[in-house]
């Protein structure tokens, strides 16, 4: 939730995945909002759609105290030089994809990442590709907290811009305070609530999914 100010000739007047999507030209345009209630060293998870223009650089979203510098405390999810998503802290320990990688021009991608918080310095990091889980339980990077300051949430550029500038479309970006239990074929757990018997389904797939005969 929450207000995104669009800098420099970000805009949502172009089609996204679902309605209209943020365009960033990769040279100075991205959003950029408040903080919320999110504690990078505890569970998360990540979501997006992303349709970009340009392989090979970008980053698609960081929260970081936007003071040039980032540290283990900030966080970097953004596309590689040889078409690999990556998710970093600062000090430059990344969690990287070795295959399905995203790798073609005006595409759309669903990417998602989930984070397991252990203990300081043990973390453990999924990373999705269009509903396919290409990392698991990898154990870097690690984040030790959130940053200090004034913290911000970016989207299609950084703290100190290592990834790049977005050129593209995103879309559907999500962000919850804790770990998705599956992101398969498109249908996500969200949340289980053992006082109800109830279980909260998220479909991220590109059509209605008929979920007659799955037993829960």
């Amino acid at each position: 939730g929450g207000t995104l100010t669009k800098v420099d000739g970000a805009n949502t007047d172009s089609a996204g995945k679902m309605g209209n999507g943020l365009t960033l030209d990769g040279s100075g345009d991205y959003a950029t909002g408040s903080f919320g209630s999110i504690n990078l060293a505890s569970d998360w998870s990540f979501e997006a759609w992303i349709k970009p223009a340009t392989i090979g650089q970008g980053t698609i979203f960081s929260i970081s105290n936007s003071d040039g510098n980032e540290d283990n405390h900030e966080l970097s999810i953004q596309l590689g030089a040889s078409d690999e998503l990556q998710i970093c802290e600062g000090t430059g320990q990344c969690s990287t994809t070795t295959g399905d990688r995203i790798g073609t021009e005006d595409t759309w991608y669903h990417i998602a990442v989930t984070h397991d918080f252990i203990t300081i310095f043990s973390d453990n990091i999924d990373i999705y590709v269009n509903n396919k889980r290409v990392v698991e339980n990898n154990a870097f990077p690690d984040f030790v907290g959130t940053p200090s300051g004034s913290i911000v949430i970016e989207i299609g550029t950084g703290d100190d811009d290592n990834g790049g500038d977005f050129d593209g479309i995103i879309d559907d970006l999500r962000m919850l305070n804790y770990q998705k239990m599956a992101f398969a074929g498109g249908i996500m757990l969200n949340k289980i609530v053992p006082s109800t018997d109830t279980v909260h389904i998220y479909n991220a797939a590109e059509s209605t999914i008929d979920l007659t005969g799955i037993k829960l």
